[in-house]
């Protein structure tokens, strides 16, 4: 996936990307923490991580384990809520509220955040709640240069994904396509039956 996020970058200047799913538990802060991680390890330019989703079940935000060092204020002093925070991984940063638990779109307008991050940062992954249960997610998606959708096998019902692709459709987003997320076969049943 990073290749195709570099590629689309240098063809058609997408900079800005944000990863949802259809419902709860579909796996899409942890593609889009691991997207985070590889685009920074290509060494093309700083990243930005934004969890739009708040903190997860355990209450744990997915790259809390890599922050380190003090934090910074973003950009100018009405957004003194939300930080950029370095990690031990070289080139990417992380975006967090200073109000612990609190949603980074619930700080800031949405076309704001996105301006300000795309100012600072090469790339801008953007964590954000299911399209399907929070309406915000579609605002959002209208802000930023394009939308992976995250199915998850064996869970994701696929009325809910051309729901999901209906709505944001709807709004007028840039959908560049959908991760199959948690298959775990590597040769898929139709093409095991084949080989025999």
């Amino acid at each position: 996936m990073r290749g195709i996020v570099v590629l689309a970058n240098q063809l058609h200047g997408v900079q800005t990307l944000l990863i949802c799913g259809t419902r709860q538990d579909d796996g899409a802060s942890s593609v889009a923490s691991h997207l985070a991680v590889a685009l920074a390890e290509v060494g093309r330019g700083r990243v930005a991580f934004a969890n739009a989703r708040g903190t997860t079940s355990n209450g744990a935000h997915p790259l809390d384990a890599a922050l380190v060092g003090s934090d910074r204020k973003m950009g100018v002093a009405a957004s003194s809520s939300l930080c950029v925070r370095r990690t031990c991984i070289t080139n990417l940063d992380v975006v967090t509220s200073r109000q612990n638990g609190d949603s980074i779109m619930t700080l800031l307008q949405p076309a704001d955040l996105v301006r300000r991050l795309r100012k600072q940062f090469s790339y801008v992954i953007l964590s954000a709640p299911p399209v399907i249960t929070h309406p915000d997610t579609l605002l959002l998606a209208t802000k930023v240069d394009g939308v992976i959708l995250i199915a998850t096998a064996h869970r994701t019902r696929l009325d809910d994904l051309e729901v999901a692709k209906t709505e944001l459709e709807h709004v007028g987003a840039n959908i560049l396509g959908v991760v199959l997320n948690a298959y775990r076969e590597l040769l898929p049943r139709v093409l095991r039956s084949r080989s025999s």
